[in-house]
């Protein structure tokens, strides 16, 4: 699966609700200052407030990004992945993760089945808490190569501050 460029990154890490505009503003933010001439879309996605906002500094961004349909088919994995990264942070329960997850699934626009989410929560609902210590490893096993897609975009959007930064 190839990385996903970056306006399809600030898409699939803000609709998980891994980023805020907090996040995207300061990302905007730092790279605007080393740019002798920002794009447009970086100084809208600066000043956006809101997913809305944001979706609409970056509409021209997506429109250059779009490959054959390649991001979109990995937009849903990527979300995974940062649900995910979530419930590795503690920010996620185990059945907020699997709610998510399914839901995401559900939409098709991933490589999951939804049914395999719902599965592993019919399963937390079912068993007592104590039966299922093994599930933090089948989730691992189950999520953690989405999760692994969230990190790589991570690193995407770190390598574009860097690309700046050196001028290239």
């Amino acid at each position: 699966m190839r990385a996903l460029p970056i306006a399809h990154c600030w898409l699939a890490g803000t609709r998980s609700g891994y980023f805020t505009s907090k996040d995207w503003q300061a990302w905007a933010d730092e790279i605007i200052v080393l740019e002798e001439q920002p794009p447009i879309w970086l100084i809208e996605m600066s000043t956006a407030d809101d997913l809305t906002s944001l979706l609409s500094a970056l509409r021209g961004k997506f429109n250059e990004e779009k490959t054959g349909g390649s991001a979109e088919d990995t937009l849903g994995d990527a979300t995974i992945g940062f649900y995910y990264l979530m419930y590795e942070d503690g920010r996620l329960s185990e059945v907020d993760l699997l709610r998510l997850v399914g839901e995401e699934a559900e939409g098709g626009m991933t490589t999951l089945e939804c049914e395999t989410a719902y599965e592993f929560l019919n399963e937390i609902e079912v068993q007592p808490r104590e039966t299922h210590g093994s599930m933090k490893g089948r989730l691992q096993a189950l999520l953690g190569p989405f999760g692994d897609t969230a990190l790589r975009l991570l690193r995407v959007m770190e390598e574009c501050k860097s690309r700046v930064k050196s001028g290239r």
